[in-house]
């Protein structure tokens, strides 16, 4: 039986590395994206994340 540290550990490595992306966009198109983030109190970085998601899920063609 594993204990719960190994338990953590073993899902830890098992989670995908989270890498870094750039992107290049309108000062003024990102001002509104910024905008409306912190109105919906969520971060940029989290609805990039969930747009692409969602995108992916849509293609007629996934990778994966």
């Amino acid at each position: 039986m594993l204990s719960a540290t190994m338990c953590v550990a073993l899902t830890g490595m098992m989670a995908d590395k989270i890498v870094a992306i750039r992107v290049q966009m309108p000062n003024t198109l990102r001002a509104k994206f910024k905008a409306q983030c912190a109105l919906k109190d969520k971060s940029m970085n989290e609805v990039v994340v969930e747009l692409i998601e969602q995108w992916l899920s849509e293609s007629e063609d996934p990778v994966a």
